[in-house]
């Protein structure tokens, strides 16, 4: 008789890591983690699409990058699930000036310098799991239905426009002054210009009250916020895991900010669900890294977004007091000719520069 002796080779396990920060006109790396692996196939636009490298490349970068882009990494033949990184690239700070006033000037006299630099978008960070209380009023109920409007108690800024009204979805998120559609049936791939937009999504998917939970909203002050509140709302039939639920809080503040406040959020296989936030016209979004049409499960977590803004750093004289660090710094003792610097850096880590 014969024998043979067959091996078995286990399939990689594959995660794409970016370098940072991904700005308009820099450039990204995309890189696979997948150890054991031997080959790679990367799918996207180009110039990504086809590579066979770990890493690829994408240069002077704009919004027509954003988009998901996807690597099979492969051990013996044996491929890896897709994995998948939604790019979004952020905007520079917009810089008007700088300016001196009064130029020129006599020698050895101050001037007034001002730069004014803004920024779109929001940055987003972890923060202490803290949710809030209040007396509900009743929200949207049963299968892909939109409640609203819902009156916001203060002025609402959102990427640059002022809200007064919400509209919810029972899908897991909120929209911004208009009513775009509740958005079946699993999150979109932020940002996309397809309504719905002007979005808040705590857990953007299929959801449906009538095989569980509930959704209220409140307000609170000191300070002011809106409060959505999504209590335990089941998975469209429960998904593929029984009991999968949203149990979570989209909270906004007077002052632009929003918070996501989630005590526990679980996915099934085919749970495609998206957290972020997205622009009126859906060009602009910011993502909680890795939840962007993914599957994904969170536990008494939460997260910040915050309208971007940008820092000062100023270069190439002296300044009153040593202040280097504002928009319109005094440059003292000004001789010659002085060219002054300015560097405005967004809290997404893009940056813009001017002279004066």
């Amino acid at each position: 008789y014969a024998s043979v002796t067959v091996g078995s080779v286990s399939p990689p396990t594959a995660s794409i890591a970016p370098t940072a920060p991904i700005c308009v006109g820099g450039s990204v790396t995309l890189t696979c983690n997948a150890p054991g692996a031997t080959s790679y196939l990367w799918s996207g636009a180009a110039p990504v699409g086809g590579s066979t490298t770990p890493a690829v490349t994408i240069n002077s970068l704009t919004a027509a990058n954003n988009g998901t882009y996807s690597v099979v990494a492969s051990n013996g033949g044996c491929p890896s699930a897709p994995a998948n990184y939604a790019l979004n690239v952020n905007p520079n700070p917009a810089l008007t000036g700088p300016t001196a006033t009064p130029n020129p000037v006599c020698s050895g006299s101050n001037t007034q310098l001002n730069a004014l630099a803004t920024v779109s978008g929001y940055a987003v960070a972890p923060i202490a799991y803290a949710p809030v209380s209040g007396t509900g009023i009743a929200g949207p109920v049963g299968d892909d239905v939109v409640g609203g409007p819902y009156t916001i108690p203060f002025p609402f800024t959102f990427y640059g426009t002022s809200f007064t009204a919400a509209y919810v979805s029972t899908n897991g998120f909120m929209m911004l002054g208009a009513n775009g559609g509740a958005g079946c049936c699993s999150g979109q791939v932020f940002p996309d210009a397809t309504a719905p937009n002007n979005v808040v999504a705590l857990a953007w998917e299929d959801l449906n009250t009538g095989d569980g939970g509930n959704i209220d909203y409140f307000s609170l002050t000191s300070p002011n916020r809106f409060v959505v509140r999504f209590n335990n709302v089941a998975r469209y039939q429960f998904s593929s895991i029984p009991g999968a639920a949203v149990n979570g809080q989209i909270i906004l503040y007077q002052d632009g900010t929003i918070e996501l406040h989630m005590a526990s959020i679980t996915t099934g296989p085919a749970d495609l669900t998206t957290q972020g936030v997205e622009n009126g016209t859906g060009t602009m979004a910011t993502v909680v890294s890795g939840r962007n049409n993914t599957t994904w499960s969170a536990a008494n977590e939460a997260y910040r977004f915050t309208p971007n803004q940008a820092s000062y750093l100023w270069s190439g004289g002296t300044f009153q007091g040593g202040i280097d660090n504002i928009a319109n710094p005094i440059g003292t003792n000004v001789t010659g000719i002085t060219t002054y610097t300015v560097l405005a850096t967004a809290l997404t880590g893009c940056t813009s520069t001017g002279n004066v």
